[in-house]
């Protein structure tokens, strides 16, 4: 679906990555288009102002907040308290470095994807950016809502080594 005429959504994604990394010398050079006499240097402006992107977005961090459901003390009492520890959780340093990588891939990819995982050995979610060429998502779905979608899968390259160990029978 994502390879036809219509969207050619990966052609446009090597395309968009070839310039935010200002790679179009080097696609050049491979391709022999560029003359002897042609500079070899790029001045990438749209590496510079892709660069803003990021600390606009982390210095707007919302604060979230939790309502009570009644107006008793005890719900009131324990809104504030879940509301500090979700706030606190979402401005934690490695949050923000997955929601910033994240931040980096949308205007190349189009899309950023931040996973939540639950780890045992910390008893706690940990939250991933997974790189969106690694994510299948449903065409056929009207928004891009995710939660409107019947599935969105990551696609996760394994050795044969690495599957024998996670399913050794």
């Amino acid at each position: 679906f994502y390879k036809s005429d219509e969207y050619d959504l990966y052609n446009r994604r090597e395309k968009l990555e070839m310039y935010r990394f200002g790679r179009q010398i080097i696609e050049k050079e491979r391709e022999r288009q560029l003359k002897s006499y042609e500079s070899r240097y790029l001045d990438n402006v749209l590496y510079e102002i892709e660069a803003t992107i990021k600390p606009l977005a982390m210095s707007r961090m919302p604060d979230l907040m939790v309502l009570p459901g009644n107006e008793s003390d005890e719900a009131k009492m324990m809104a504030e308290e879940v509301s500090k520890a979700v706030d606190t959780q979402i401005k934690e340093r490695e949050n923000r470095k997955v929601l910033g990588l994240a931040s980096q891939h949308l205007p190349v990819y189009f899309t950023g994807v931040v996973k939540a995982r639950w780890n045992p050995e910390i008893d706690d979610y940990v939250f991933e950016c997974i790189h969106p060429d690694l994510i299948d998502v449903d065409y056929t779905c009207p928004t891009n809502n995710a939660d409107d979608m019947q599935f969105v899968s990551q696609i996760v390259p394994l050795t044969v080594e690495q599957v024998v160990m996670r399913f050794p029978s």
